[in-house]
């Protein structure tokens, strides 16, 4: 059949159940189920050449899906079920704008980190950094561990506090990626990763993390792409 009739109040809808082995037609199902919406979430996407704006709907589903056989009425309550929904806009920079290049900034690397205290904002520009990032950065999705692709990385430094510490990238003009890594000499060991946030659709996504009074710690940001990664302007606030 044709999609179903899918709209923001609701869904209403008959299928056809055939035997995917013998193309024999053993029932049917139905679903009628309407949306009422909870909550919105506005967000502001930005890439390397894209701005986008939209919102975030959640919605709330009643109604049920009924499935019949030969044998059998089977019925199911969907009052346990939600949906979204979102409406966005994109709007494409010059693709004659920004290129990579020039110095190198100063915190390129670990060794020249820039050092950072809670309450701290400042801006850097990405362009000059090396493509590939100084340290990896591990994310776990879906319950596996894989390495994030990224580059053109700066590095930070910050002391603890015993506290909680947030890196917040807000406002740059790329989709960013930002590790933190407990330094000891040469060795640094990675005590968080973050890509987007996903809670408000941003492409900025800022880290939190559980800081020792007085241990060092670096923390690496950077775009996303390992062949070719996202660079501009860093707008970073430390809190």
């Amino acid at each position: 059949m044709d999609d179903p009739p899918l709209t923001p109040s609701g869904i209403q809808a008959t299928f056809d159940m055939v035997n995917p082995l013998t193309d024999e037609l053993i029932g049917s199902a139905s679903v009628s189920a309407t949306f009422t919406l909870t909550g919105s979430q506005r967000f502001h996407r930005v890439l390397q050449n894209i701005v986008q704006k939209g919102i975030f709907n959640d919605l709330r589903v009643s109604g049920t899906i009924t499935v019949t056989t030969e044998a059998a009425t089977y019925a199911f309550n969907m009052v346990g079920c939600v949906a979204s929904s979102q409406s966005r806009m994109d709007q494409h920079h010059d693709p004659n704008g920004p290129k990579p290049g020039g110095p190198a900034p100063a915190n390129a690397t670990p060794a020249g980190a820039l050092a950072v205290a809670d309450g701290s904002h400042l801006q850097v520009n990405t362009g000059g950094a090396s493509l590939q990032p100084e340290a990896t950065c591990f994310v776990t999705f879906q319950g596996e561990v894989f390495e994030f692709g990224w580059g053109r990385t700066v590095w930070f430094s910050f002391r603890g506090t015993g506290h909680p510490i947030t890196f917040d990238p807000g406002g740059s003009t790329f989709d960013t990626v930002v590790a933190a890594y407990a330094s000891s000499g040469s060795d640094l060991e990675q005590v968080g990763c973050v890509d987007d946030d996903s809670n408000i659709g941003s492409t900025q996504g800022h880290l939190t993390f559980d800081t020792q009074l007085g241990v060092s710690y670096l923390v690496q940001i950077g775009g996303v792409n390992p062949d070719d990664p996202e660079f501009g302007q860093l707008r970073l606030s430390v809190h």
